[in-house]
């Protein structure tokens, strides 16, 4: 798993048919998405930085982690985040 690049489209997603990997900077949540659910299709030519993504706790400040093979979700989901460090919570 690694960090998404800013260039990177959508079709990285659909082409491997796995998903995207989502880290809030504030609260720490994680979660993954998969292309369905992000309305990517064929074709498309969106950068994946440009997907309108919100967290959970309402805020935009999020990693996307590009999940490389099957068991990079389990790994990404447990905690485990390669390339970027981990941040405090922020108290806002």
């Amino acid at each position: 798993m690694r960090v998404a690049a800013p260039h990177e489209t959508v079709q990285l997603l659909v082409r491997s048919g796995l998903p995207l990997g989502i880290a809030c900077q504030c609260c720490q949540h994680r979660t993954v998405l998969k292309y369905t659910l992000l309305g990517v299709h064929e074709g498309d030519r969106r950068q994946l930085c440009r997907l309108p993504l919100i967290c959970r706790c309402g805020r935009r400040n999020i990693d996307l982690i590009v999940l490389e093979t099957p068991d990079d979700e389990p790994a990404f989901l447990s905690g485990e985040i390669l390339g970027i460090a981990r941040r405090p919570a922020s108290s806002f």
